[in-house]
């Protein structure tokens, strides 16, 4: 059983100051293994990780994407199962083609725990919200499916509505979830992609969650989801065979409150592998 997942971290953060959010997500990986070597529980789940550092980066952005992609790439030859830790949302492209490449004549979806699209065209820059654009006009996944869950109707330009809608991504909003019971939402979205493809990514962006909760990110949210939905809606994926890899983003130490961020996203990756591989 040990040695089962791979622990990746993207220690930087530079699409972010190029998107005019708040730098120091570069700090995440970091400050998430801190957190992690803190737990304990009844089930081993810390021995099934192996920590594999952060990918190398380059002075390009997108060479450090090819460079995470490819250790990504390598490291799912001998792990079921992979944990991203960023850094800058941008490397949910790099997470894609890793997986692409590795499983290249499988169907591949993401499902995105985001209240943004980050279908943002480069321009020229790439920017923290630009992954998805990246990954489906580079044929990395199909638009039909990404999923993006929690989409905040005030925090996306008609400009990316119209291209979500146009390329038929699917669109779960917040405010169609407040009436309604938001992990079962979240299970019933992802057991309607995972019946689709060979293989889902989750994208887990910190951003989602309300600011009280995860103060330290790169663009905090005072609308959002609670911890709670978040820990639970881990333990669905995780039970999801499917679900291969987990990428946990944002993360911002430099503007976290008592380690509190740090510590949700690790009990998030806890949650998850506790529910895939002891339940």
């Amino acid at each position: 059983m040990n040695n089962r997942v791979a622990l990746l971290g993207c220690a930087d953060d530079r699409a972010v100051g190029n998107n005019r959010g708040r730098i120091g997500a570069a700090d995440g990986p970091s400050a998430f293994r801190k957190a992690w070597k803190k737990w304990n529980g009844r089930f081993p789940v810390k021995e099934l990780l192996e920590d594999h550092g952060d990918a190398p980066l380059a002075d390009q952005i997108g060479e450090s994407h090819r460079n995470f992609a490819s250790a990504l790439t390598a490291l799912h030859r001998f792990h079921d199962t992979s944990i991203v830790v960023g850094g800058g949302h941008d490397y949910a492209y790099a997470h894609l083609k890793g997986i692409r490449e590795r499983f290249p004549p499988a169907s591949l979806a993401c499902l995105n725990i985001d209240p943004h699209f980050d279908l943002r065209k480069p321009n020229p820059l790439i920017l923290s919200g630009s992954p998805f654009y990246l990954a489906i006009k580079e044929g990395v996944i199909k638009a039909q499916n990404l999923w993006e869950f929690g989409i905040g109707e005030h925090c996306n330009g008609s400009e990316l509505w119209e291209f979500a809608l146009k390329e038929e991504v699917g669109i779960v909003t917040m405010n169609s979830l407040e009436a309604v019971d938001k992990v079962k939402a979240f299970g019933t979205a992802l057991r309607d992609l995972s019946s689709r493809v060979d293989y889902v990514v989750l994208s887990f962006d910190l951003d989602s969650v309300q600011e009280a909760y995860a103060p330290g990110v790169s663009a905090p949210a005072a609308f959002g989801f609670s911890p709670a939905e978040i820990f639970a809606m881990m333990r669905v994926a995780g039970r999801n065979e499917k679900v291969i890899s987990l990428g946990i983003y944002e993360l911002n130490p430099r503007f976290d409150i008592d380690n509190r961020t740090a510590r949700l996203a690790a009990l998030a990756a806890w949650h998850f592998l506790e529910s895939r591989y002891f339940e």
